[in-house]
């Protein structure tokens, strides 16, 4: 009998090891289940990251390069836009490794002439040799799993389209520009003063796209800020508030958005101090009139035109760059509404927006009892007109500011 229990305490004993084994593979695949899929999960949403971050700053060469004015080839755009992918790609990292983005993960869609898109394909993945490797599920034989994310964006030119999302603009300085191209007498504008002004914007259309030095109008010299008639200086009244309203209107962001066909009312009088106060704070000048300070563009070589950093610009300031360095975003760099020319009233009135006209502001001079504004056109978009800002269920998209033609993400 003792021979049979002691037999029995030894089964027992060996069918608790292979219990024991058994539960530590239960126990190896449930960590491999929970850690390792944690892990992957957030790897994936790392690439996500990557794809949409690369997707939105190669969507921003279809702007900055000047292929929406028509400056550059679709061939020269895309190899500027692969670059940035690429680069921005590199920033972002996918289980602590950089994205590694090839050339043939970044590809273009032209169909829709208005709206050109980029998608970008991040990877990580065995046949490229940099799949995500696992922790617990290589003891049951899964060494690394591939990884992968897309997304696409594009630049959303609202000029000549019919339907499609509202384009409203915030941001915007409280100038208002007359439809009116003094430098182009092809299809004259009646309205203008003196009979022989031509159109920036006729039909929903740009008149006369391109580079200024190849008959377009990117990169061509304006002054504004000049009487219009009496008591009219293209100034608006945004919220009300007077001349204060007004110059912190000029050196700050009024947030309101506005779209075409909206009724703006003017400001009247000449507001000369806090014209050229606001424009001077605006884009960090010391004073009137060019080197005092701000950013300067060199509309010689490109698109891009280069902008180089002033001695008063933030980011030489704070000891981020020297000054005279190259630079791709400026403060210099405004968004102003375009009214059709039509005569204004000397007394109180309002103008209708008809598109708007992005701008790299150079100086202001103080002529006489006037504040002059020298600036080049950089951009112009055309809306139609129609359609609602901040409201309820979407349907718009945004730009103004630094950036007239707004980049989204489309598709993820």
């Amino acid at each position: 009998m003792a021979d049979l229990r002691m037999q029995d305490v030894r089964k027992q004993r060996g069918s608790v090891l292979v219990l024991a084994a058994v539960s530590m593979l239960v126990l190896l695949a449930l960590s491999a289940l929970g850690i390792d899929l944690a892990t992957l999960y957030v790897a994936r949403n790392e690439a996500q990251r990557a794809a949409d971050a690369s997707a939105l700053a190669a969507a921003k060469e279809f702007v900055a390069s000047g292929y929406t004015s028509g400056l550059i080839s679709e061939q020269a755009m895309q190899t500027l836009a692969i670059a940035e992918a690429k680069a921005v790609g590199g920033e972002n990292k996918i289980a602590g490794q950089a994205a590694a983005i090839r050339d043939s993960d970044v590809t273009f869609d032209f169909s829709q002439q208005n709206n050109p898109r980029v998608s970008v394909h991040v990877v990580r993945s065995a046949s490229r040799g940099n799949a995500v490797p696992t922790f617990f599920a290589k003891a049951l034989g899964m060494l690394s799993v591939d990884v992968a994310a897309s997304a696409t964006a594009e630049a959303y030119n609202p000029s000549g389209s019919n339907g499609g999302p509202t384009f409203c603009t915030g941001c915007v300085k409280p100038f208002i520009l007359p439809n009116c191209d003094t430098q182009h007498h092809t299809d004259v504008n009646p309205v203008c003063p003196g009979g022989n002004q031509d159109y920036y914007i006729q039909n929903g259309q740009i008149v006369h796209p391109g580079l200024y030095s190849q008959g377009g109008v990117i990169g061509q010299s304006w002054t504004f800020h000049s009487q219009l008639v009496p008591s009219q200086y293209g100034e608006l009244d945004f919220t009300g508030g007077g001349d204060a309203a007004y110059k912190a209107n000029i050196a700050g962001c009024n947030a309101h958005q506005y779209t075409c066909g909206d009724s703006i009312p003017l400001l009247t009088g000449k507001g000369t101090g806090p014209t050229g106060q606001g424009i001077q704070q605006l884009i960090h000048a010391n004073g009137y009139g060019g080197n005092q300070g701000q950013d300067t563009m060199d509309t010689s070589v490109g698109p891009p035109f280069q902008i180089y950093a002033g001695s008063n610009n933030p980011l030489v300031v704070n000891g981020v760059i020297k000054a005279g360095s190259p630079i791709s975003t400026s403060d210099s760099v405004a968004t102003v509404p375009v009214y059709d020319g039509s005569p204004l009233s000397s007394g109180a009135g309002s103008v209708t927006v008809i598109g708007y006209m992005q701008i790299f502001i150079n100086y202001v001079d103080h002529q006489g009892n006037d504040d002059s504004i020298n600036a080049y056109i950089l951009n112009i978009a055309v809306c139609q007109s129609g359609g609602s800002c901040g409201g309820a269920g979407g349907g718009t998209v945004s730009g103004g500011g630094q950036s007239l033609i707004p980049v989204r993400l489309v598709r993820y």
